[in-house]
């Protein structure tokens, strides 16, 4: 049967090439063969641009299209359909075709993608098979023609008139008849919406910088060595209080490639309170506002790895770096004797995963940090006379996304913690018991805007 197949392929071809263009394709027709992916891709492109060319076609370079995609922001021509099709546009372009080329041992196949631009968004697929690098000529001069037959086909479909209804008497039941349903809609990208997005829309960032407000709570709990003057725990209870904070990413790498299996990057995160005041509830003693402030400050290296670059959207993260977190609380001699200045300094050690569930329009983070206190500051002296066992952890989640021209959001929840056990006396007030051990958690919400690039 195959036989038969290829000895009809020869002989049209044979047919088209006796009587010349005018048999064939119709010339005028300006297209451009985009490279076809795969690594045994480029001979049987090379060898189709030669016969669609021989057959009248007026093929378009791919410099020119390289040309179009750097004045759209690509570094080069891009992957997908969607953006594929504006450049065919800007060229003034007919049509154009994609492939891709799968070699296992010598036996290749290809499939190649027909466009008409006069058509919405609908793909004409074609598949040939054959053994050994190039394409053998009778299949090449299938593949013309069936090319050639299905633009033919669009293109004169964009310019047909519909016949007028004809009158069917009141008599007769008028039956409808559905159209046949063999074309596929393109999967697109969305690429007018991307073209609002900025050069990298459909890349992961570059460049992350937000900057908006947070809102936190502490609470603290320190149980004492003994249980006297009815002290059951020294504790820090606040109402949410706000903070304005900024957060930057920087991968370098992907200034140089578009989406690399691995990303390094640089980290930066900071917050600062502000309209933050305490005061003591003790019975008997009369409340004073009190000073305080929450700063927080970290910096790193961060690893995004791609585990299918192009093909999956996700990225799983590792990163490391340095940690500050001060809370201070003004000192009073009779509104505040017990509860202490506290500055975390601490190594911080991060997973993550990110994930996009709208592509670039709406992605999903979660992050579990751990956290290597070696200080607490004033506390870790006041207390006791050192603190030992410390530990921290940071777990968040976070949604984010793009608008448009680059402008990002972000929002997300963390859930911070430091946990110590004390040792010794410290230099707490006279009569109040030194510390056992410590719990200090912040829970804190997030709504950043920013941009990315």
């Amino acid at each position: 049967m195959r036989s038969m197949e290829r000895f009809a392929a020869v002989f049209v071809s044979a047919i088209i090439l006796t009587m010349g263009p005018a048999a064939g394709a119709q010339t005028g027709k300006k297209i451009i063969v985009y490279s076809f992916s795969g690594k045994a891709g480029a001979v049987p492109r090379d060898q189709i641009v030669k016969a669609l060319g021989d057959s009248g076609y007026n093929i378009a370079s791919r410099k020119d299209a390289a040309d179009i995609a750097k004045d759209m922001g690509e570094s080069s021509i891009p992957t997908s359909n969607a953006q594929r099709a504006e450049i065919a546009k800007a060229l003034s372009l007919d049509g154009f075709i994609s492939g891709s080329v799968t070699a296992k041992g010598k036996s290749r196949t290809l499939s190649l993608e027909v466009f008409a631009l006069c058509e919405s968004n609908i793909v004409h697929t074609l598949e040939y098979d054959w053994v050994g690098a190039k394409m053998p000529p009778d299949t090449v001069a299938l593949a013309v023609e069936q090319i050639d037959s299905e633009l033919q086909k669009a293109i004169a479909s964009c310019w047909a008139t519909p016949e007028p209804t004809p009158v069917v008497p009141d008599t007769q039941p008028v039956v409808e008849e559905k159209p046949e349903k063999k074309l596929a809609l393109v999967k697109g990208d969305g690429g007018a919406r991307c073209k609002m997005g900025g050069s990298r829309c459909w890349l992961p960032p570059a460049v992350l910088f937000h900057v908006g407000f947070l809102v936190s709570m502490r609470n603290l709990e320190i149980d004492p060595v003994q249980n006297i003057m009815d002290i059951k725990k020294y504790r820090y209870e606040g109402t949410a209080y706000p903070l304005f904070g900024l957060d930057l990413r920087l991968d370098i790498l992907r200034f140089f490639k578009k989406n690399p299996m691995f990303s390094p990057g640089l980290l930066f995160n900071f917050a600062h309170s502000f309209l933050l005041t305490s005061h003591t509830l003790d019975q008997g003693v009369e409340p004073v506002d009190l000073d305080t402030k929450d700063v927080r400050l970290k910096f790193g290296l961060g690893l995004e790895i791609a585990p299918k670059p192009d093909t999956l959207p996700l990225w799983i993260s590792i990163d490391l770096g340095w940690g500050m977190h001060n809370f201070l609380v003004e000192r009073h001699p009779t509104s505040n004797r017990y509860i202490s200045d506290f500055n975390y300094q601490f190594v911080d050690i991060g997973l993550g995963l990110r994930a996009d569930v709208v592509k670039r329009w709406l992605d999903l983070g979660i992050r579990i940090g751990f956290l290597a206190p070696y200080t607490i500051g004033d506390a870790e002296t006041f207390y006791g006379k050192s603190a030992e066992k410390r530990f921290g952890f940071n777990v968040g989640i976070r949604l984010g996304g793009m608008l448009v021209y680059g402008l990002s959001w972000a929002v997300g929840f963390d859930y911070i913690g430091y946990i110590a056990k004390f040792k010794g006396e410290g230099t707490i007030a006279p009569s109040y018991p030194s510390g056992k051990s410590m719990k200090d958690f912040y829970p804190t919400g997030y709504f950043l805007l920013g941009y990315r690039y």
